[in-house]
């Protein structure tokens, strides 16, 4: 959760007008309040989407026989639980800043029984292991299918499901492994406020927390998102290329065979045409080893279209890394802490929008998934 500092009633607001810097505590209250009802529309259609999207896949059938497809089902999983918690962080988010919107003076008030922060902490750790798993899936499905690409006989069988499940506990067990000392070093506890005679269970967290968000930053969220960019940006290059190869392969077949038609209508050599057209058929042959399967096509189309989608979400990611590296008042208890605040919240949403989309992706691409889907509907 952001925005956690506790301090006095009385001089509450007029701290954070000092260390609001950029972005003044009123303004900076309704924005996130905007941003949180935003959020939790956003994460509302995403679970509704990834819940169509693994409900078709089991329906078409062999999400665990084929590699690819338990790819993508395995993507929407990750996908649903980000909308989850996205959705739960939303909820806390617009509940703590009620409380904190509408803090009565001289006197604190409670307006929940259990500190909203409570369920935002656990929530933005969750969601973060699924963002881990999100980006290393779509990595892997992109790198994979460009392998395929160029060296088709090699690595086609390598995409089988339980390599692919095996590879995927991985991912999940060393997202969980960048947020356990965070969240071994914070937790609820029943709190006591001797100021205001008011208790109730409250985050918590060790003097030496922020140490370890520092450490997990330089280890974790700063390297990834990078590398992210880096290896999708050239799997796009060798996806697209392979995708205009192979247009251009379907193209000059077809202008030969017209031509060949042509010629043999007007010149009426059916016996020449006969000689002529093994070689011919020799030529498309050696060619098709080259070409891409209308299949191969569909899921490189769909590959790459997820994998733009996921450079443009990932901007607000990296504006955030790069503010933090070169400006250090521009995160939480500085002078930035609401711009910082402000830009966190959007980068959420647009996590969010990524892991809602794909949905639309496979309904236009993917034939076989529209299909099943619409005859689902009827």
């Amino acid at each position: 959760m952001h925005s956690v500092h506790h301090s006095a009633p009385g001089n509450f607001q007029g701290k954070h007008e000092i260390l609001s810097g950029l972005v003044p505590f009123v303004t900076y209250i309704n924005f996130v309040q905007t941003t949180g009802c935003v959020n939790f529309l956003v994460s509302s259609f995403g679970i509704a989407m990834n819940v169509l999207i693994l409900r078709t896949f089991l329906a078409m059938g062999g999400v665990f026989t084929e590699g690819v497809t338990f790819t993508f089902f395995s993507l929407a999983l990750s996908d649903l639980g980000l909308c989850v918690c996205s959705l739960c962080w939303s909820v806390s988010a617009s509940c703590f800043l009620l409380e904190k919107r509408f803090v009565r003076t001289p006197q604190i008030f409670y307006y929940f029984p259990v500190d909203p922060r409570a369920l935002g902490f656990y929530s933005h750790i969750t969601m973060i292991i699924f963002g881990i798993m999100t980006t290393l899936i779509t990595i892997y499905l992109a790198v994979m299918r460009c392998l395929c690409v160029a060296q088709p006989l090699t690595f086609r069988g390598s995409l089988s499901p339980r390599k692919t499940c095996l590879l995927f506990a991985a991912f999940l067990v060393f997202g969980a492994s960048t947020r356990l000392p965070i969240f071994s070093s914070g937790g609820v506890r029943a709190t006591f406020d001797r100021r205001w005679n008011v208790s109730r269970p409250t985050l918590w967290s060790q003097p030496y927390q922020e140490r370890l968000k520092d450490g997990v930053r330089i280890a974790v969220d700063v390297p990834l998102p990078v590398v992210a960019e880096v290896v999708l940006s050239i799997c796009i290059i060798v996806m697209t290329n392979a995708l205009r190869a192979s247009s251009q392969f379907r193209s000059q077949n077809t202008t030969d065979s017209g031509v060949s038609k042509s010629e043999n209508h007007r010149t009426g050599h059916k016996e020449e045409a006969g000689k002529q057209r093994p070689d011919r058929n020799s030529e498309s042959l050696a060619g098709k080893s080259k070409k891409l399967s209308p299949k191969d096509v569909r899921v490189i189309k769909q590959l790459v279209i997820i994998s733009l989608v996921y450079i443009l979400c990932n901007v607000p990611k990296l504006a955030r890394t790069v503010g933090d590296a070169l400006e250090p008042e521009f995160m939480l208890g500085r002078r930035f802490e609401h711009f910082y605040d402000i830009v966190t919240h959007i980068q959420l949403i647009v996590e969010t929008v990524n892991s809602s989309v794909n949905f639309f992706i496979y309904l236009y691409f993917n034939t076989k998934f529209r299909q099943e889907f619409f005859s689902y509907k009827d």
